[in-house]
This record gives structure tokens, sequence and C-alpha cells, in this order.
């Protein structure tokens, strides 16, 4: 089967983006697979008891990026949550050889609640996992958080939100923090010259890690800003366009004129870049692109 520019366009719309390197056979059986996962899980021993999942729960258009995930399946648990994590998305493969899937996870006061401490509000969350889950064929870590704060409401999660690439990365601020901390506390109580040294080199250490964090956080904002808003410049769909590529292609895209974008675009003949090719040579947004051809 061959699809048509229309009906990729349609599935792009309904959060189904090809990944990088996906062939179309592959894209339609993870659809399908996607499509019936509530069914799948409930056949398969996952580590979670007696899940329920619902479905609709992610049906608004996801803007700027202009994609819903109406079939996208959402479970309300705390198994394995971290206890800052009010969400996360699992993206999974059951054998070497089945196709990708994903489902979201809410903490379980969610299901009654909209928000969370006054820090966390259900539907920026279930926003946020949502883009993961998009890009659930990515493999792709360099940008991913970048573009799934980039729909926050909060200017300060849009700018720090990206600051760690994964948990781990949280996890060694918090156990550096907390060293810091308590060896803080011993020079305190024992006023000898080990102390006082065994608390500098816990705050050099704690320095250092969170500067190179920042560091990096500064350049990575500079290539992503880059590359949107030299797409800007070519077309009213960069956001979308930005979405659906790569690591390489955002540090890339932001150095390129718009012929070579185009002249990339072409030259690959992935599905994922002809979707972006269609998307990039076209100046509406939304389902009404796909009545063009």
């Amino acid at each position: 089967m061959t699809l048509s520019n229309k009906e990729l366009l349609q599935l792009n719309y309904q959060g189904f983006i090809p990944g990088p390197n996906e062939s179309e056979d592959e894209f339609l059986e993870r659809i399908s697979y996607n499509q019936n996962l509530r069914q799948t899980l409930s056949q398969e021993n996952i580590p979670i008891a007696n899940p329920i999942f619902e479905i609709e729960q992610c049906s608004e258009v996801i803007k700027p990026y202009n994609f819903s995930l109406p079939w996208l399946l959402v479970m309300y648990s705390n198994y394995q949550l971290f206890p800052w994590h009010g969400a996360c998305a699992w993206i999974f493969q059951m054998t070497s050889t089945s196709p990708i899937g994903a489902f979201l996870q809410l903490r379980s006061t969610f299901k009654q609640n909209k928000t969370l401490w006054k820090i966390y509000n259900k539907n920026e969350l279930l926003e946020h996992e949502c883009c993961h889950a998009a890009r659930m064929a990515f493999d792709e870590n360099v940008f991913e958080e970048f573009l799934a704060y980039q729909i926050s409401p909060s200017f300060f999660r849009r700018i720090v939100g990206p600051l760690f690439k994964s948990s781990y990365e949280l996890v060694i601020t918090l156990l550096l923090f907390t060293i810091l901390i308590c060896t803080n506390i011993f020079a305190i109580f024992f006023e000898s010259y080990e102390a006082q040294n065994l608390y500098k080199y816990a705050l050099a250490a704690f320095f250092i890690f969170m500067t190179a964090l920042c560091i990096r956080l500064f350049f990575r904002h500079n290539q992503f800003l880059k590359c949107k808003n030299n797409l800007n410049k070519f077309t009213p769909l960069s956001q979308e366009i930005v979405f659906r590529l790569t690591d390489k292609e955002i540090i890339s895209f932001g150095k390129m004129n718009k012929e070579q974008i185009s002249q990339y675009l072409q030259k690959d003949p992935s599905l994922r870049c002809r979707l972006l090719y269609l998307l990039f040579t076209h100046n509406t947004s939304g389902p009404d692109i796909t009545n063009k051809n």
C-alpha cells in the first residue's frame, strides 16, 4: 500500500508521525498496533496491577504543533513515578519485533482533580506527555524536552524546563545538593580544617555540575531558536516542522537557506521527509491542508 499525500497528512494530524528511517509498512503496522493497544495490553503481563485505561483524554489539538491523539490510552496510577513526577509517557516494544507502542500515565489524584500541589496542572501534563507519545518513533534526546516544554503557558518552564535531559541528571543534582547540605552541617558542628575542606569540595562539585547544565541549556536554546526563526522566514508551519525534525536536522536547518532545506527534504526518500516536504511547501495549517495534492 502506498499512502497518498492526503492520507499521510491526515495521519500526521492524528498524531501518527513517521519516525526517522521508518518504512511505510512499519508506520502502518505501528498505527494499527496503537489503535488496538487496549486489547493488546489486556492480554499481556504488564507489571501494573489492574490497570484501567481511558481514551479521548488527548483529543484536543495541541498547538502550535497541530496534532491530537484521540486514540492514546491514559492510565491513572502512581506506579514507579518519582515523587516529583506528575505524569510520564510509556514508550515501549513488547518484543524486539513488535511495533513501538505508547500510553500515558498520570498520578491517581488526577482522576478527580485538575491540579496537584498547586504546581502540576493536568491539562499541561497531558499535553507535555502527548508530545513525547507523538514522537514515539524518534530516538532523539537532545531537543526532546525543548519540544515538549515549548507548549507550557509558563515562561519559566519553557526556559528552564529542558535543563535536565533525563531523570538521572536530576537525581545527580539532588544527590550533590544533599551532600552539600550535609557537609555544610558537618562543617558547622565540627569546625575542623577537614570539615571545611569537605564542604568546599561539595560546593565546588555542585557549582561545576550546575554551571555545565546551564551552559548546555543556553547553547541548546540558541540552536533551537535559530532553527525556528530560520524556518519562520520560509513557512508559516515552522513550529509543526520543527516538532517533526531530528536533533541533527534542528541544528542543520538553522544554518540552511530555503533552497537547501527543500533539496534536503526531496533528496531523502523516507516517509517522514515526504511529510516534512508537504508541510514545508504549503501555506496553511491544519486538516484543510489535506485538500491539496
